[in-house]
Parts: C-alpha cells; sequence; structure tokens
C-alpha cells in the first residue's frame, strides 16, 4: 500500500471509530433517559401510599383532596422530566463536541500523513487528488450518518418519552378511580312519627360510583336544639358492620337504620336528623 493510501486507511479507521463512539454514547443515552424515566412510577406510587383521603362522600372534599394528589404526582413527573430533559441537552452538546473534535483530529492527521510523504511521484500526486476527494464526500457522508444517528436517537427519546408518561398516567389514573365515592340515592323512608324508647326505623338508599367497594356503615344522629341554635342533646345511631353488607363499587343499596329516641326528649320537641357516614 502506498504512503497516501495508508493515510486514507487511518483516516478511514479513525471515522469509523468516532461513529462507533456516537453510536455507544447515544445508546448509553437512550438507557439513561428510560431508567430516568422508569423511576417514576415507583416514586409516584410510594407518593400516592402516603396520601391520605378522609372522606368517601362524593363532593367537593373528596374531589379537591384527589385532585391534590394528583397534583402532587405532576410535580414529581415534572421535575424528573426536567432532569431528565436536561442531561439529554447536556450530553447531546457533548456528543456533538466530541464528534466535530474527534472529526477536525481525523483531517489533521491526515493532514501530518501526508505531510511526512518525503519522495512525492507524479502517480502519488496523482492518488491524493482522487483520495482528497474520496475524504471530502466521506466527511460529508459522516455528517449526515452524525445527524441521522441524532435524530434517530432524539426520535427513540420521545418514543420512551410517551410510553413511560402513558404508564404513568394509567398508574395515577387508576389509583384515582380506586377509591370509594358514596353519595345518597335520593330515596329516604321515614318513619310515621318518632317513639321514644322504642325502634324507629329509616329507610336510606345510598350509591357507590367510585371504583373501589365500601366498607363503612350508615348512621344517623338526632339533635335536639331551640330555634337559637341552642343544643341540649345529641344522640348518634349507627349501622354497624355485621348488620350492613358491603357496598360494591357502582352498586346501589338501601340502608335500614333502626333509632331508639331517647327518654330526654320531650313531647313536641323538634329533632334535627343528620345522617352519619362512617369508614373504618
Amino acid at each position: 500500500m502506498t504512503a497516501v493510501g495508508t493515510a486514507k486507511t487511518k483516516f478511514d479507521t479513525s471515522i469509523d471509530k468516532l461513529l462507533a463512539s456516537v453510536d455507544t454514547r447515544l445508546s448509553t443515552l437512550e438507557e439513561s433517559f428510560r431508567s430516568k424515566l422508569q423511576s417514576i412510577g415507583p416514586l409516584v406510587a410510594s407518593y400516592l401510599d402516603d396520601v391520605e383521603i378522609t372522606t368517601v362522600l362524593r363532593g367537593t372534599t373528596l374531589t379537591n383532596q384527589l385532585n391534590d394528589a394528583v397534583n402532587g404526582a405532576d410535580t414529581i413527573i415534572s421535575t424528573i422530566r426536567e432532569e431528565a430533559t436536561f442531561l439529554i441537552n447536556q450530553e447531546v452538546e457533548n456528543i456533538q463536541y466530541d464528534y466535530q473534535s474527534g472529526l477536525e483530529i481525523a483531517v489533521d492527521q491526515f493532514n501530518d500523513d501526508i505531510g511526512e510523504i518525503g519522495d512525492w511521484t507524479e502517480a502519488m500526486t496523482s492518488e491524493l487528488e482522487t483520495v482528497s476527494s474520496a475524504i471530502s464526500t466521506k466527511i460529508s457522508d459522516t455528517h449526515t450518518a452524525f445527524s441521522d444517528k441524532v435524530e434517530a436517537c432524539m426520535t427513540d427519546l420521545a418514543g420512551i418519552s410517551n410510553l413511560e408518561s402513558e404508564t404513568v398516567n394509567v398508574q395515577i389514573d387508576k389509583w384515582v378511580n380506586n377509591h370509594p365515592m358514596v353519595y345518597l340515592t335520593g330515596f329516604v323512608q321515614l318513619p310515621q312519627a318518632l317513639y321514644r324508647g322504642e325502634s324507629n326505623r329509616f329507610r336510606i338508599g345510598v350509591s357507590n360510583a367510585g371504583g373501589a367497594d365500601w366498607y363503612g356503615w350508615i348512621g344517623m344522629r338526632l339533635v335536639l336544639e331551640d330555634d337559637e341554635g341552642y343544643v341540649s342533646g345529641s344522640w348518634e345511631y349507627n349501622n354497624r358492620p355485621g348488620k350492613t353488607p358491603v357496598l360494591m363499587a357502582g352498586t346501589s343499596s338501601v340502608y335500614a337504620v333502626d333509632i331508639g329516641v331517647p327518654s330526654e326528649v320531650e313531647d313536641g320537641e323538634i329533632l334535627t336528623l343528620y345522617l352519619v357516614v362512617n369508614t373504618p
């Protein structure tokens, strides 16, 4: 092989190693990004496990508590994704810089090798023209190959990002839906009158619109108060577990609560009834 041919071979080898290094670093970048995003799921799960939902009643309080929990999860997600994106941008810049530097080093090495040739012949000069043209084409092709590799990597990263986003969104939705959501159907059956010391049966329709079974029970509170709101007596009667079946997700039931009016209540005094929803 001629000296010019040897110089070109060294140049080609340097370029091949340079692109192989780019492949390795982009592959490592993808795995790091994937690993970073996959850490979101366990962190969100741990966070949601610690969230306390204090009510099962469908309404503003339950909605706000669930929304607050989701917002907290979104904050975790946003923070990690921002960190991952920053690392991507930083590493891609480093890869681009090292690629350009490596290419310049390969070109400089080729020129140095050519410059060290002592005895030039007409054939070698003609060969150099051909090799120089080939190197120019290779540099152009190398730029294209590098751009394609980076573009393909960014496409893969976008795919990873979308997949992990979908996974964690499903995780959050599943958690939100895995709560009972109890409300009154509107069905109420009252006793014709309240009798002191006797069983007074109330029937109340209740529905569970949530995605998890409800294991609580229904009760009533009797409050004796005057026109000015002064409470002189308050009694709570619960339909305890064992008497009340589990209210399955997506079902409705009628609960019976037996109440004995206390002897402290005088004839003609007005009792106010309040529904009590208990969750263990």
